[in-house]
């Protein structure tokens, strides 16, 4: 008797006319990060079914005991969904401007080509050493409304302005489509010059070359969407100046970047009050 066998559902079918995924993909050695930016997604009420983590097959173990706080997020693995001439690699976390951080980080434009692809609406990246303060996403959303792309930005007097990655909002269009396969190739190419040439570099380095894609790209507020240069905004507090305000700073995440190695990155999460319990 031949036994009858279900075909394996679609990965995509879940993300089909999503209006927003919040992307998040994960080397190996960043469990505990993880958590904390998934907690504080869920801290803010972004919708556990709203979250999709792209891991590599390597880190998989590490994640997957996370799913108590993960809910009903989606769990991929890279090798399994993202066709890629570079292997998603990331057994272990690697620093910052090393050559397996670089290629690890040409991950990231495949997972957002991938769900764009299934149909999401829009799709907003996080980085896992950024905490999730206010729920951004309604103000992402009105954003995309006129810019196909928003980013954070670096605090650096430069235009166009320094993009940061780690925090990125993309909306399913004919630009979008074209800026990712535009960075896929021009990635691609520079690491074969270039090994540990990573995803921000990458960006930058295309809009410096076509300053009119600018039309189209938001750059966050610095101060609502702060990098870890501004850490100080929630480390020193004046009584007397604070006197003086009328309105607050409405912080809508905290990205503890601009330091190098885990150990620095959860000091500078835990002295700002962002490393979640």
């Amino acid at each position: 008797m031949i036994e009858s066998r279900e075909p394996a559902p679609d990965p995509k079918a879940a993300f089909a006319g999503a209006p927003f995924v919040v992307l998040l993909v994960i080397s190996g050695g960043l469990n505990q990060f993880t958590a904390n930016t998934l907690k504080s997604l869920r801290r803010v009420g972004v919708p556990p079914q709203s979250i999709c983590l792209f891991c590599s097959a390597a880190a998989k173990p590490e994640i997957e005991p996370l799913f108590p706080v993960l809910g009903p997020s989606k769990l991929l693995v890279l090798e399994d969904v993202v066709e890629s001439r570079e292997p998603a690699n990331g057994e272990a976390y690697s620093d910052y401007g090393t050559a397996d951080f670089g290629r690890f980080t040409f991950n990231k434009w495949k997972a957002i080509q991938w769900l764009m692809e299934a149909g999401a609406k829009q799709v907003i990246y996080t980085d896992v050493d950024i905490a999730w303060r206010r729920n951004p996403i309604p103000l992402l959303l009105s954003i995309a409304k006129v810019f196909d792309v928003a980013l954070q930005t670096e605090c650096q007097p430069t235009f166009p302005p320094h993009f940061c990655t780690g925090f990125m909002s993309l909306r399913n269009s004919p630009f979008t489509h074209a800026l990712l396969q535009s960075l896929v190739k021009v990635h691609m190419t520079m690491l074969k010059a270039k090994p540990e040439i990573h995803d921000q570099q990458v960006f930058n380095a295309l809009v410096s070359r076509n300053l009119k894609l600018m039309k189209n790209i938001f750059p966050l507020s610095e101060a609502v969407f702060p990098n870890g240069l501004l850490a100080r905004f929630f480390t020193r507090q004046d009584p007397e100046l604070g006197k003086l305000f009328d309105a607050r700073i409405q912080h809508a995440i905290f990205h503890a970047n601009f330091t190098v190695g885990l150990d620095n990155k959860r000091k500078m999460l835990e002295i700002t009050g962002n490393w979640l319990p």
